[in-house]
């Protein structure tokens, strides 16, 4: 995720951002919550997972836009 980023941004692709090893860590721990970490959540709330899926991919690569 690290080398990823790194292209990307060189590329112009993505903003830069300060670390980019926590912008990944940020990434990774963001989509392991909501593909694993949510299904043992101590106060579930009714979702749609595609809506889920779909919202949080928005959040994400719009911190990371240009």
């Amino acid at each position: 995720m690290v080398r990823y980023l790194e292209s990307r941004i060189a590329a112009g692709q993505l903003r830069p951002v300060a670390n980019v090893r926590i912008a990944a860590r940020v990434i990774i721990e963001t989509c392991t919550t909501w593909a694993v970490h949510i299904k043992w959540d101590r106060s579930p709330e009714d979702f749609d997972p595609a809506v889920a899926r779909d919202e949080v991919v928005a959040f994400l690569v719009s911190g990371l836009q240009r």
